[in-house]
């Protein structure tokens, strides 16, 4: 499940839009060394957005069962290898390019216990329970920053300064793997026009996303096909 709410102001009224995500995964994943070959498909989904007053909800049943190709390395972090076809009225509502990269985020190295690095900090805290006994949690707390010079259709030469905070909790069983997580995310943005006469454009986003692992659910798709 993920929501998420954001405003744009400056170079005209401030606009608001909300948005959100419905799906069940389904995953086969592969021993490939020192990273895992996955495949993943959706076996439901639905998408929305509201925005000025008017909603669109498009028709994902051509998405159904079209399957992500990539790598998951030890710690997180996943390379697209190929995607599906994804139908056009999906577009606009939904970026369902690469899914994946950010359902597998690169955690801090070398691993947990308060793991510290770049990519943010990651630390343990009490254990739970769950039918196979001491379930495992954690807090991963993550800030990114920083210039980022873009190309976009209407301002070929601005520069975006930006800023993402992201707080998540996640539960993981030392027999079946990882439970579930919550994250928290909020990113700011501001785009400096290349003309000093136009005005910055502020954006802010929030989104909640929350994971659970189904077991012993019965995927529409059955198995996918032989992975390569």
């Amino acid at each position: 499940m993920i929501r998420s709410e954001w405003h744009v102001e400056g170079g005209g009224p401030t606009r608001r839009a909300t948005a959100g995500r419905d799906a069940i995964w389904a995953f086969r994943a592969v021993d490939a060394g020192d990273s895992v070959r996955v495949v993943g498909w959706f076996d439901s989904l639905e998408v929305w957005r509201d925005a000025g007053g008017a909603r669109l909800s498009p028709d994902t049943d051509g998405l159904i069962g079209g399957r992500y190709y990539g790598m998951l390395g030890a710690y997180g972090g996943y390379r697209t290898d190929s995607i599906p076809f994804i139908p056009d009225e999906i577009i606009p509502v939904a970026d369902l390019r690469h899914p994946l990269a950010d359902l597998f985020p690169p955690l801090p190295l070398p691993g947990v216990g308060g793991a510290k690095d770049s990519r943010g900090q990651f630390t343990r805290l009490s254990d739970s329970t769950s039918a196979n006994g001491d379930l495992l949690r954690f807090r991963l707390e993550r800030v990114d920053s920083g210039p980022n010079a873009r190309t976009l259709d209407d301002l070929p030469s601005a520069e975006i300064q930006e800023r993402g905070e992201e707080t998540g909790f996640f539960s993981w069983d030392p027999i079946a793997g990882l439970i579930g997580w919550r994250r928290h995310i909020v990113a700011n943005a501001t785009i400096q026009p290349p003309s000093a006469t136009q005005r910055p454009v502020h954006m802010r986003v929030e989104q909640d996303q929350r994971l659970e692992r189904l077991a012993g659910r019965q995927t529409r798709c059955g198995s996918p096909p032989t992975q390569r």
